[in-house]
């Protein structure tokens, strides 16, 4: 017995297939268009969650731009063994030179591997943190800022930090290194 594409008879027999699948075959085409599906859906998703600037790779960024680019250091960067470890990474160098671009292609490799990624500029994080004690919701907004698997602080030391953003920059990093 054969099964046509999509039961219906008047509609076209699909390409490749000569029309006719069998139930197995069917059944498989089916599962794996599902689960492709729900793939890209939650890629989608976590790639919005992210909160990018830009959608950015590393594939796309010029290691050669500069020679004093550390091209080795950010190819192993990319092969994303420092979340695994539970490790942190610092970038660092003048301005012009990659940072933000470098940060955001590696959140992106990570979102392409499953992982839960959030970025967001330092100053941003700690406004949002002071304005959490204002309305009694740092518990909650910390509890945020801890649940990715990654997170990119940008900008990070540019400004001098008030004694309370200091205390909850040292919060955030103390939860995050105690997280699972």
């Amino acid at each position: 017995m054969a099964v046509r594409d999509a039961g219906d008879p008047r509609r076209p027999p699909r390409p490749g297939h000569g029309g006719e699948l069998g139930h197995l075959d069917f059944l498989q085409v089916l599962c794996q268009d599902e689960i492709t599906r729900r793939e890209t859906v939650a890629f989608q998703r976590r790639l919005q969650r992210a909160k990018f600037e830009e959608q950015v790779t590393l594939e796309e960024f010029d290691v050669t731009a500069s020679s004093k680019l550390p091209s080795a250091q950010i190819r192993d960067l990319g092969a994303l063994r420092w979340p695994h470890a539970s490790e942190s990474v610092i970038l660092f160098g003048p301005v012009g030179v990659g940072r933000t671009h470098i940060a955001q292609a590696l959140g992106h490799l990570a979102v392409r591997q499953g992982a839960h990624v959030r970025f967001a500029k330092t100053s941003r994080v700690l406004a949002e943190l002071t304005g959490g004690h204002a309305d009694r919701t740092w518990e909650k907004r910390i509890r945020e800022l801890v649940r990715p698997d990654v997170l990119i602080l940008d900008d990070f030391a540019m400004r001098q930090l008030s004694a309370t953003q200091a205390d909850d920059l040292y919060e955030l990093v103390s939860e995050r290194q105690g997280r699972p």
